[in-house]
């Protein structure tokens, strides 16, 4: 795993890739409660990830991940994110059913291949609203 950290938070073009991290501060102390990274595969495309401590899901944290994650990969470039999650992870796959963006997906086994536009939609600017 040292060279995925390495790769991922070694990043300096956002034309490449760029990871987020939420944390909570605490007294004396930082605690990392989610991440979220783009890696280009192609052009105008990218493969997103997401990480939320169990502690903190449902909070919105993913939610908010992804709608900074869009707004960074959209300036710089990107038109479409694409994320491959479990079937059985429906919170995931609510968030990007919710997200607004257009979306398209694709059961492949016991995976949901999801492809999100990242052109801006009523229904995107709303849920970036809620926030």
């Amino acid at each position: 795993p040292a060279d995925v950290i390495s790769r991922l938070c070694g990043l300096t073009d956002a034309s490449r890739g760029v990871t987020l991290l939420a944390v909570r501060l605490l007294p004396g102390e930082e605690r990392l409660i989610g991440t979220a990274s783009y890696i280009r595969i192609d052009d105008g495309v990218a493969e997103v990830a997401f990480a939320v401590d169990d502690n903190f899901g449902h909070l919105g944290i993913a939610t908010g991940l992804l709608e900074r994650l869009a707004a960074l990969g959209s300036d710089a470039g990107f038109t479409r994110f694409r994320a491959n999650t479990l079937t059985e992870n429906t919170p995931m796959l609510r968030v990007f059913r919710d997200s607004g963006f257009m979306i398209k997906s694709k059961l492949d086994g016991s995976c949901v291949e999801v492809e999100l536009a990242l052109t801006s939609t009523a229904r995107s600017v709303a849920a970036y609203e809620q926030l």
